[in-house]
């Protein structure tokens, strides 16, 4: 259980300090859990990555692309993947 005590001087945090402690908390949730969390320098590659793959799709792909998905919504085959107030669709 927390103390009010501990939720008092969270509240005292300036913004920076509540990042860097939510940072600590869920880095040390994900180890007890078994979970590796992705490095700043694993997500930069990855994002690096996933930027030269779609520079080099042709714009007829990504334009094919768009139809398919465009006639499958005026079809109603799909759905928002999240509704009005945000919350996901479950499938």
């Amino acid at each position: 259980m927390i103390s009010n005590e501990l939720l008092s001087q969270v509240r005292r945090l300036d913004q920076a300090d509540k990042f860097r402690l939510m940072q600590f908390l869920i880095t040390e949730l994900a180890n007890e859990a078994g979970l590796e969390l992705e490095t700043d320098e694993q997500i930069a590659a990855d994002e690096a990555l996933w930027d030269a793959q779609f520079a080099a799709t042709p714009e007829s792909r990504l334009d094919a692309l768009v139809t398919s998905v465009e006639a499958e919504i005026q079809a109603g085959k799909s759905r928002p993947m999240f509704n009005d107030r945000g919350v996901f669709n479950e499938p």
